[in-house]
């Protein structure tokens, strides 16, 4: 991520403005928006940033757990200094 995002990022993540639990959700869409390129389900592939985010507005709870922790690894081993949702 440039580092214009990661202070995009970092602005979605401690906006004041909202709920925590909002902006913990923006975060989460945030990088989710700019880090993944596909997710398969059930073998069904979902790709296109479109179909991705609304995959991911319309996923359980347990997918919710899935694609956060993904999130968490990716960054701590790709981006140690982005603080994670």
């Amino acid at each position: 991520m440039t580092a214009k995002t990661r202070r995009a990022y970092a602005a979605v993540l401690h906006d004041q403005s909202v709920s925590r639990e909002d902006a913990w959700h923006r975060a989460v869409e945030f990088l989710f928006e700019r880090l993944v390129v596909c997710w398969e389900i059930n073998g069904v592939p979902t790709e296109g940033q479109r179909d991705l985010l609304l995959r991911l507005r319309a996923a359980t709870t347990q997918e919710r757990l899935f694609v956060r922790d993904a999130l968490r690894r990716h960054c701590a081993e790709w981006f140690p200094d982005v603080e994670a949702p």
